[in-house]
């Protein structure tokens, strides 16, 4: 979704109860895009999973909006705080009746309707943000998906190992990723690899970083989409291929 210079992913699993709702980041909480006004325009009211890859405000400063008239089952990030960090908002949100908060380490995961939820990182703590960063593998039969966060590039070889394990032993495909940071520096094997994915997901928007790097060649890829330019982005599964709907 739109939410600026942030990220936020809404996942919506059909069932016979009705839709399922999964929220992976939150975005910030100011700002004309924020998450609550999506979440109503959408008449959201109930999450059942919120996954934050770590507690920087533009990943999870919406919450802070959305928690008085949103019901969750849980919420769940990897724990570490690091410095200037918003997470604050997490013993808030365990506050509160509807919210259940959770810290958990690689591997785990977590099956919700036809969908499974493979944390891949972090397994321990390495006390930076980026390094801690959730990184979370979305496998709905043979389509995957990598939601990376800020995942730093000193990382990213460890975390493209995992996955292509995970996806090998699920006989799964990779057909999107998130493109780490906000258009960051890469390290050289993910250069490559992002090449090779259906689409690359860059979530964007004015900020004071020179955000998304402008000499990467991948701003030229075909594959590429950017919620700074396209606004909402949708794609629908079918457990064989991901298609992106207009």
């Amino acid at each position: 979704m739109p939410v600026g210079y942030g990220e936020a992913h809404l996942l919506t699993i059909p069932s016979s109860n009705g839709p399922i709702h999964i929220l992976i980041d939150a975005g910030p909480g100011e700002g004309d895009l924020t998450l609550q006004k999506q979440l109503q325009a959408r008449d959201i009211k109930t999450l059942n999973t919120v996954w934050i890859s770590h507690p920087h405000p533009n990943h999870v400063d919406g919450l802070r909006m959305l928690a008085p008239g949103i019901r969750a089952q849980r919420l769940i990030w990897s724990g570490f705080e690091g410095q200037e960090a918003s997470a604050d908002v997490f013993p808030a949100l365990a506050g509160q009746s509807a919210w259940r908060v959770h810290e958990r380490q690689a591997p785990f995961r977590l099956q919700i309707g036809t969908v499974e939820f493979i944390q891949i990182h972090p397994g321990a703590r390495s006390r930076s943000l980026h390094r801690d960063n959730l990184v979370l593998l979305v496998r709905h039969g043979q389509v995957a998906v990598l939601f990376t966060g800020d995942l730093s590039a000193d990382f990213q070889s460890g975390v493209r190992e995992s996955v292509q394990q995970e996806l090998q032993r699920r006989r799964a495909r990779l057909w999107a990723i998130t493109w780490p940071h906000h258009g960051d520096r890469l390290s050289m094997d993910w250069q490559q690899w992002l090449k090779q994915v259906p689409f690359l997901l860059l979530s964007v928007g004015t900020n004071e970083y020179n955000l998304p790097l402008p000499d990467n060649i991948l701003l030229s890829s075909p594959s590429l989409r950017r919620t700074d330019q396209a606004g909402v982005i949708r794609f629908e599964s079918n457990g064989k291929q991901l298609e992106e709907k207009k």
